[in-house]
């Protein structure tokens, strides 16, 4: 499968070309999976079902069969309003403006795949690679979130065959810290290689951002 991530909210959409058939592969929170799964119907051209080896799956096949009944009809249109209100409000601003002139989920979601769904697989993992390493932790809430979305590339990578190495990894993560973590990137730098971890890095920058918050609010504590 090709994969392609990016939504707001730190959340990610992903357009899958599968093996065999059309196949869009759209991944969104937990909670959003289960609101459109409740929007979408069987008598739609758009069907959702759940794999439990996959992501939450939409297959665009025919319109409407019944359009004869007008009851089937309406509820036709009304869930597809719906469904594509939801897809609007969850991409992102700069996905919007390829499909502002788009009206159905299932035109969206092809015209998305067009031009974010790569089927090179190198072109992807060079996409993924920019993102790895343009991530900076000034752009996160947290050290948490940081890690969080490093997390996410790397995954993504590696579900898409590039073997990326643990050590560049770890040393991608403190590449993406600013020049006030400078002394923790020192310290952790002069660790022994075989210490130097993804794993003994994502522990000391959890403890070195829980320090700074005690830190900070001690000193709260004093001024007031």
């Amino acid at each position: 499968m090709r994969t392609m991530k990016k939504l707001k909210n730190e959340e990610a959409i992903v357009i899958t070309k599968a093996d065999k058939g059309n196949v869009l592969v759209i991944m969104y929170g937990e909670s959003y999976n289960n609101e459109v799964e409740n929007l979408l119907h069987p008598d739609t051209y758009i069907k959702l079902r759940k794999d439990p080896t996959e992501n939450t799956t939409v297959h665009p096949v025919e319109e409407l069969k019944d359009a004869k009944d007008p009851g089937k009809v309406h509820l036709h249109e009304a869930r597809q309003s719906k469904a594509f209100a939801k897809i609007s409000l969850a991409i992102g601003d700069e996905q919007q403006q390829h499909v502002q002139h788009l009206s159905s989920p299932k035109d969206v979601w092809e015209e998305l795949e067009r031009l974010f769904a790569p089927r090179d697989s190198k072109l992807r993992i060079l996409q993924l690679r920019r993102q790895l390493y343009a991530e900076k932790l000034e752009n996160c809430a947290s050290v948490d979130a940081y890690l969080g979305r490093m997390n996410r590339i790397v995954s993504e990578l590696v579900s898409i065959g590039d073997r990326i190495d643990d050590g560049d990894v770890a040393m991608t993560i403190l590449c993406g810290l600013p020049k006030k973590w400078d002394v923790v990137v020192s310290s952790m730098c002069n660790l022994p290689e075989s210490e130097l971890s993804c794993a003994t890095v994502k522990c000391r920058l959890l403890a070195e951002w829980q320090r700074r918050i005690d830190s900070d609010v001690s000193s709260v504590e004093a001024d007031c």
